[in-house]
């Protein structure tokens, strides 16, 4: 325990802290054990509501995991990584829990940066009348929206890693007016679109062309249809493709 690199605490199941290894101590900022000692497991955190199922779900006789925003000894908030389990006797019976933490502050920081650039990116895309870029920085949804909102009219392009063209979809004033995807039209080829993804987008504001089965219904509307078909396509074929149906969409009152 005390040569583990992940921090661990061992508390009895009213909370209080029994004993910590020195990972702990160096992850919270804390001198030594006499600091903690008896200390109660919730003042680690920020909110200590947020953290309520860490010290509760081990009483249960089951194991909890998930990410939670704690407070080092000097206030100092940092991201970790928390599992708690329940502490057994020889006779099987739950004694208290055993918490183990890992601090993912770092992949925070880096996840807040991407969140940065990519809100940076839009708010410039909202401003120009052609905007192009990544696709591993922006989802398609994402820039549905923001076409959405912005209420543009042209024509939206998804390439390859060839960068040949994909798929098409034209919007006018915001509204998805066509799509096609190969030989697929409508709405099946805004589902397709999302489905296959790709490389990099392009879209140059126009007057759009309608191109196969005419899609009359909000952007909004065909994005929540689009994820639910997607759903229930993958729930009736289980795990096989091995893909992300998830399509995430802020629906606007």
């Amino acid at each position: 325990m005390q040569h583990a690199s992940r921090a661990i605490v061992i508390a009895g199941s009213n909370g209080s802290i029994q004993s910590v290894n020195k990972s702990f101590l160096q992850m919270w900022g804390f001198k030594d054990e006499d600091a903690v000692a008896k200390m109660g497991v919730s003042k680690l955190w920020m909110d200590t509501a947020a953290a309520e199922d860490l010290q509760n779900v081990p009483k249960s006789n089951k194991v909890w995991d998930g990410e939670l925003l704690a407070l080092k000894e000097d206030g100092t908030p940092f991201w970790v990584q928390a599992t708690s389990a329940p502490n057994r006797d020889e006779s099987g019976q739950v004694v208290g829990i055993v918490l183990s933490f890992v601090d993912i502050s770092e992949h925070y920081k880096v996840e807040e940066s991407i969140r940065k650039e990519i809100k940076g990116q839009m708010e410039k895309a909202k401003k120009k009348e052609d905007f192009s870029g990544m696709l591993n920085f922006i989802t398609i949804p994402d820039i549905f929206q923001l076409i959405d909102s912005a209420g543009k009219s042209g024509t939206f392009s998804v390439m390859d890693v060839d960068g040949a063209v994909v798929g098409e979809v034209s919007f006018i004033a915001g509204r998805i007016l066509s799509a096609h995807m190969g030989e697929v039209s409508g709405r099946d080829a805004v589902i397709n679109l999302l489905r296959a993804g790709g490389e990099e987008f392009e879209f140059k504001s126009g007057t759009p062309k309608q191109t196969g089965i005419a899609i009359n219904e909000s952007t909004t509307g065909i994005l929540l249809e689009a994820s639910r078909v997607m759903d229930e396509n993958d729930e009736s074929d289980g795990d096989d493709d091995g893909g992300n149906s998830s399509v995430g969409v802020n629906a606007k009152a």
